[in-house]
């Protein structure tokens, strides 16, 4: 299985469930840089998930300029997210995840889905709550078939 290098941007309490979920998976993902406005609480951060040693940024284009990462995350408010997917394809990320909504318009949503397609970027509109305790509790389980069988 490849490991991906990412970079993740936005450290607040949505942003630490993509780390934990991007730690959980150590084969596929390897952090390689992190990113927040505050740096204290970013250091905070980097140290509860034993990234101390993972370079520290508060600006979004210098770490990316720096660790060239193949998956970018950003927890970020709707208004930013095109600007910031804009930065990522132009480091040249095949990935991109943030959260939803992905957009403030269906206009800028339109935009960001043909940037994707021209770059050859994936992008990722992520919900992320497969990592809480009630979700976890939930496939277990459905996988035990006790709610029975899921269609897709």
């Amino acid at each position: 299985m490849q490991q991906h290098t990412v970079a993740v941007m936005g450290l607040g309490v949505r942003g630490k469930i993509h780390l934990h979920g991007l730690l959980r998976n150590p084969d596929r993902f390897r952090i390689v840089g992190l990113c927040d406005l505050d740096a204290e609480k970013m250091k905070t951060v980097a140290q509860e998930y034993d990234l101390a040693d993972v370079p520290m940024f508060t600006d979004a284009e210098q770490m990316l300029a720096q660790t060239r990462p193949e998956v970018f995350v950003f927890v970020t408010y709707p208004n930013l997210r095109l600007n910031i997917l804009e930065l990522g394809i132009r480091y040249g990320v095949k990935a991109i995840s943030f959260e939803k909504p992905m957009a403030e318009s269906l206009q800028e949503a339109r935009e960001m889905v043909r940037l994707c397609h021209t770059h050859g970027v994936k992008a990722i509109v992520c919900h992320q709550q497969k990592y809480l305790s009630q979700m976890q509790a939930l496939k277990k389980r459905i996988d035990a078939g006790e709610i029975g069988k899921i269609r897709k």
